[in-house]
């Protein structure tokens, strides 16, 4: 029945789309986080230490920073500070909420646990190496807002000289070209290039591109092609864009990647491809398969894109 299977993966494209999904999907991820406060929807991301450790070695050696874009709750970074002492992190998420909610969650290392529902606690000696947290649309050119927060160090722009700063320098942890834009040696894209338009992939590239290093690296990873989550979306917005119609993130879009698309816009956004490849997970949820052993609910099927792309 090779008819009904691609008319149930790719349904047909709905036209009466929610235009503020498409005008302001920022609405819909505040939205996101204000009913799940307490980080309980994502786990640390502990894989990409793995994942990435020759990257981040790489950046850690010279004390170097790195960006995140959809920090989200801290899932992404919060593995990231005991592994790789030296690295400093700046911040940024389409999400004021999420925003809000990571700083809840630098917490201090001395206090109970007990009292912070979440899984993303970073604890507050850490926080030093946070230098900054920003609202960015990766759609749109980065602009760093500095802030003044007693209880995080934030670096500001005025605090750097108006050249280049040697990564290796311990006073500062970030790098100021001559035209004072933020540049930093790496980047963490985790499942946030999915929430864009496919007609902005190249520009939200590039922009991550312009804030890099010649030598810096985008550590990358999304959702696949034909990925469980795929088959589960009904509302079809593009060739490979859905919108969520249940769970959680009910309301946000998502794009599945094939390698030969993510290659093209990769490299037409000015970036050289150094890892590009699937990876195919299966999770099994043993106190479903315990309870009930035949049920196929309990074994999930996950397809995503790994990458890595250097400036």
């Amino acid at each position: 029945h090779a008819t009904s299977l691609e008319e149930h993966v790719f349904p047909d494209i709905v036209n009466n789309v929610t235009q503020s999904v498409i005008d302001d999907p920022s609405e819909h991820w505040n939205t996101f986080y204000k009913n799940h406060h307490t980080g309980d929807v994502y786990r640390p991301r502990r894989y990409l230490v793995q994942e990435f450790l020759q990257w981040f070695e790489r950046i850690d050696a010279v004390g170097g920073t790195v960006l995140e874009c959809g920090c989200g709750h801290g899932c992404s970074v919060q593995p990231l500070f005991d592994h790789f002492p030296n690295i400093k992190f700046h911040l940024t998420d389409y999400s004021t909420n999420a925003l809000q909610l990571l700083k809840q969650n630098v917490i201090s290392s001395s206090s109970s646990h007990s009292d912070i529902n979440s899984r993303c606690v970073i604890e507050s000696k850490h926080c030093h190496r946070i230098i900054g947290y920003d609202t960015w649309d990766i759609t749109v050119p980065f602009h760093h807002i500095p802030t003044v927060d007693t209880d995080y160090k934030i670096i500001q722009a005025s605090e750097v000289p108006d050249t280049e700063v040697s990564s290796t320098d311990e006073s500062v942890s970030l790098s100021v070209s001559s035209e004072g834009g933020l540049k930093v040696s790496g980047i963490i894209c985790t499942f946030v290039l999915s929430a864009v338009l496919a007609e902005s992939h190249v520009i939200a590239l590039s922009h991550m591109r312009d804030l890099l290093q010649e030598g810096g690296v985008v550590m990358f990873r999304d959702y696949g092609l034909y990925d469980m989550t795929m088959m589960r979306h009904q509302i079809r917005v593009s060739d490979h864009c859905y919108q969520r119609s249940h769970g959680p993130d009910s309301g946000t879009l998502v794009h599945y990647f094939d390698l030969d698309y993510l290659r093209s816009v990769v490299q037409e956004a000015g970036f050289t491809v150094i890892e590009l490849e699937y990876a195919t997970v299966c999770n099994v949820n043993r106190k479903s398969m315990k309870q009930e052993p035949t049920k196929a609910s309990a074994s999930m099927k996950r397809v995503f894109v790994h990458g890595v792309f250097m400036r």
